[in-house]
């Protein structure tokens, strides 16, 4: 599992730089899918605290945020 999330970051650290397109959107959204095949469903959190507190503990799930936020400044 912590080789697929070193291959994921690496791909993502390729993309997060590149101007945005709609190449470059779906390639993230590919790494946003194999997070949640080999990390399961991110889960909403009701309180920020709770969801800092996860974010702290867990490399997948800041990985899947840092993508989906790189997604969304596109969009």
């Amino acid at each position: 599992m912590k080789r697929m999330l070193n291959e994921i970051e690496a791909e993502f650290s390729k993309l997060k730089n590149q101007k945005g397109s709609y190449k470059r959107n779906l390639a993230l959204v590919e790494l946003m899918n194999e997070l949640e095949k080999g990390y399961g469903t991110m889960i909403t959190y009701e309180t920020d605290e709770q969801l800092q507190a996860e974010l702290r503990k867990n490399p997948a799930m800041r990985l899947y945020r840092e993508i989906s936020f790189a997604r969304t400044n596109e969009d």
